[in-house]
């Protein structure tokens, strides 16, 4: 019988179990008083109950971007365990503090799950029934990056299934979402039915939850699933290849939590402004929230009025010319719907996981001066509130 290796705590020499992942690792006491560089008081966590890293200052809260720590004077590496919590290492070397590449691109998160759908069966299979929400899951006939069609844009990947199946999936770290992406995925979707690639198909946005949970443009999709879901997928195979592909994984989560610099775009900044000034001036009950600095493709103003339900929202996607009621979360309704308005001079779409109650106004370019479309905004904050009183109006019927 193999005699039981042992470990001691690198810093009080305290029997510990010993574990392969973790060689390093100090024990609970010892990790409970770790301090930055002037021995400031550290605190770390996972970001959510799906795992991911965060460091802040115990005394402030305020956020620390670094893994380094020091218990006792002895420099450390903090990061995520394998099943949720943090662990502590001594650091080797000098090296402990380098992370293992630069930075993360989407082009790089794009091509790892490229080869993963293409060349493991079990990821394939994961990835289908965690979007798809099925217990089963067919073989996979292919997968394929930035498919591009020259009327609707590009697909960031496309993941083609035996049952006819297609997945396609938008993937973000940090970028902004452009306008109308997520549609033209849909309308990308329908192309492939007609041309007959697939049968049916879902529209999947990816990302770090973080961003999940900020960009707007995340809903219109049909499923989304978070970097840190596929980041604990590989770590639960728990062997050399897929900790590494973990850690890629978590290094765009981290990317994306300390955020990105927004290039502002002087001209559309003034257009949002003088469409805010006009609208909290002459249209309150909107409740349209003043803009800080916009960049170029910063296109979808978007109402929340307190007097509408939590489920509704306004939207004037101003390049379209389209102003939304959006009802979350009514996509399997939209029949009944379009019944209800049937005597009302609206529209009735889908937008993803929601339904869209339209009217159409004159589209507005953000690049161009307020002043020469101040009629066109008008129509088009007009159109908002009307949508609000009909929202208001019809509330306990959708």
């Amino acid at each position: 019988m193999a005699e039981e290796r042992k470990h001691n705590c690198p810093i009080c020499d305290k029997e510990l179990t010993y574990y392969a992942r973790y060689p390093r690792y100090i024990c609970g006491e010892c990790a409970a008083n770790p301090v930055d560089e002037a021995g400031r008081p550290l605190e770390f966590g996972n970001i959510s109950i799906t795992g991911g890293f965060i460091a802040v200052y115990a005394d402030s809260g305020e956020e620390r971007d670094s893994h380094i720590c020091y218990v006792s004077g002895v420099k450390c590496y903090a990061d995520e365990a394998r099943f949720g919590g943090i662990v502590i290492q001594v650091c080797n070397d000098a090296m402990d503090e380098l992370n293992q590449i630069e930075a993360v691109t989407e082009r790089d998160i794009d091509l790892l799950l490229l080869e993963e759908l293409n060349v493991s069966e079990d990821f394939a299979s994961w990835f289908y029934t965690t979007i798809i929400q099925s217990v089963d899951a067919p073989g996979i006939s292919g997968a394929w990056h930035s498919v591009s069609d020259p009327q609707l844009g590009e697909s960031d990947l496309i993941a083609v299934y035996e049952d006819g199946i297609a997945i396609l999936i938008e993937n973000k770290i940090d970028a902004i979402a452009q306008p109308e992406q997520g549609n033209r995925y849909r309308q990308r979707g329908e192309k492939g039915i007609a041309d007959g690639f697939w049968n049916e198909f879902v529209t999947c946005m990816i990302a770090p939850e973080r961003y999940l949970q900020q960009e707007r443009d995340s809903s219109v999709y049909d499923a989304t699933l978070s970097y840190e879901e596929i980041s604990k997928w590989f770590l639960e195979q728990d062997n050399p290849r897929s900790s590494y592909k973990s850690y890629l994984i978590n290094e765009g989560i981290e990317q994306n939590r300390r955020g990105y610099t927004v290039v502002p775009d002087d001209a559309v900044t003034e257009f949002w402004f003088k469409y805010w000034s006009l609208a909290s001036q002459q249209y309150p009950e909107l409740e349209m929230k003043q803009p800080n600095i916009k960049p170029a493709g910063s296109d979808w103003v978007d109402f929340r009025p307190s007097a509408l339900d939590k489920r509704l929202s306004i939207v004037h996607k101003l390049a379209r010319g389209d102003v939304d009621l959006q009802v979350a979360g009514a996509r399997g309704r939209i029949e009944e719907l379009q019944e209800i308005l049937l005597d009302y001079d609206v529209e009735v779409a889908s937008a993803g996981k929601s339904v869209a109650i339209r009217k159409r106004v004159s589209p507005l370019n953000r690049s161009g001066p307020f002043e020469s479309q101040h009629d066109v905004a008008v129509a088009g904050l007009n159109a908002a509130k009307e949508l609000l009183e009909l929202g208001v109006q019809i509330v306990d019927r959708i």
